[in-house]
């Protein structure tokens, strides 16, 4: 009948047992891997977690040794611009590079055709 679903879909009652039987449905699969990887985990499953854990570890050594006072192995451009002898640079503006707009390369594109197609 015309206008039936959209009746049903309005019931809270509906989307209750759509969503009760798609979880009853998946949780016995989900847990059925779960409990397969957990308990009788394979060859390639063995590998991915002890690399997981070496990497971890891996990791962890990395981070003990980036926060010691004192010593800065990357600087910001703010404290580049202040040692000395850059004031000149960055203010005269040689350090920045100058991008020419799309206007100007369209417009050098067409005045480069034209001269070929008058000579």
């Amino acid at each position: 009948f015309t206008g039936t679903a959209s009746n049903a879909l309005r019931q809270p009652y509906i989307w209750l047992t759509i969503i009760l039987t798609v979880a009853v449905c998946l949780l016995p699969v989900v847990a059925i891997r779960f409990l397969s990887m957990t308990i009788w985990p394979s060859e390639s499953d063995k590998i991915q977690k002890h690399r997981k854990r070496l990497k971890a570890e891996e990791q962890w050594k990395r981070r003990q040794h980036v926060f010691r006072r004192g010593v800065s192995s990357r600087r910001s451009a703010y404290a580049f611009s202040h040692q000395r002898g850059y004031a000149d640079l960055i203010s005269s503006g040689r350090s920045i590079r100058k991008k020419r707009s799309p206007l100007d390369a369209i417009i050098a594109e067409g005045t480069a055709e034209y001269r070929r197609t008058v000579e």
